[in-house]
């Protein structure tokens, strides 16, 4: 029982390091490469991370090929992930930034919703009320829908946090299945740089050599990102990871205080109480609640 707990909680925190680290990148990528098209960025973060899985692997002296796996699995995640990007562009193109954003806070419901559908998880009440006290929390402090919302954009939006859910599922499908991480961050950066770059090519634009060093320096955070992201699914329920997801605001105002100057408004500083207090709500549930055989 006491490490079918801890299993979970650490879960946990490993959802926070992962919502931490995308923060980070994010931060990054504003300040020093944020006028790259998207495309371009995807495409080049993902060659990073496969010349540095590539590395390891050769070091290692292993089959570079044969590491990769190709499967349902790998090949419906890496479609999903980068059909949830494309989106992203499509709906930030559309709708103003916070109103997206703020569909893109649908994601962990949606991730709930599909954990209990096809992988038998239970949503309890502390875990519904910690979900309500998230969206609200991201609503007092993104405060979206102040301007009209256009169908195609808020559609976009709506498809891209169903396919980042779809994509968490099939990493727990993954870990269930017992993949090892890193043979999953190197099929998926392998062929997530095979699906963008079509796109990446046609909107390739001039680039300074500078930017494109910034992109691969970026690999190993995003690596050391995926793989916090597949410890934390492989260790606790989908269903409690969900309402954790809402922390990444936190992060992200904290860092941006930290570097921009960027002050929160009251209003905003009481979203983030509303979301710690759903973070906490999660962390006592599942230190309470969880046990069994410590399988998630």
């Amino acid at each position: 029982m006491m490490n079918s707990k801890k299993h979970a909680i650490s879960g946990i925190l490993f959802k926070m390091a992962n919502l931490l680290t995308f923060s980070v990148m994010s931060i990054i990528i504003k300040i020093s490469i944020g006028h790259l098209h998207s495309y371009q960025l995807l495409f080049l973060l993902n060659i990073g991370c496969l010349i540095i899985t590539t590395s390891t692997l050769l070091l290692k002296k292993r089959n570079i090929v044969s590491a990769i796996t190709v499967n349902r699995f790998s090949v419906s995640r890496s479609v999903a992930f980068t059909g949830g990007t494309i989106l992203w562009v499509l709906a930030i193109g559309s709708l103003p930034i916070t109103e997206a954003t703020a569909i893109s806070y649908l994601t962990p419901l949606m991730m709930a919703l599909l954990g209990i559908s096809f992988l038998g998880e239970k949503l309890t009440k502390q875990i519904v009320l910690a979900l309500l006290l998230g969206i609200a929390g991201m609503i007092i402090i993104l405060k979206p829908f102040t301007n009209d919302v256009f169908f195609p954009g808020l559609a976009f939006a709506l498809l891209s946090a169903l396919m980042w859910a779809i994509h968490d599922v099939i990493i727990k499908f993954q870990t269930n299945k017992s993949e090892p991480w890193f043979e999953q961050i190197h099929t998926l950066c392998f062929l997530v740089s095979l699906l963008i770059s079509p796109f990446a090519i046609y909107n390739w634009e001039p680039i300074e050599p500078k930017y494109i060093l910034i992109c691969l320096s970026l690999a190993p955070l995003t690596i050391l990102n995926k793989f916090f992201l597949i410890s934390a699914i492989s260790r606790s329920k989908l269903v409690n990871l969900a309402p954790i997801s809402f922390v990444r605001i936190i992060f992200t105002a904290i860092l941006a205080y930290l570097i921009f100057g960027e002050i929160m408004e009251y209003d905003s500083i009481l979203g983030v109480i509303v979301i710690i207090l759903s973070t906490s709500l999660v962390v006592k549930h599942t230190s309470k609640m969880y046990g069994g055989s410590g399988k998630s």
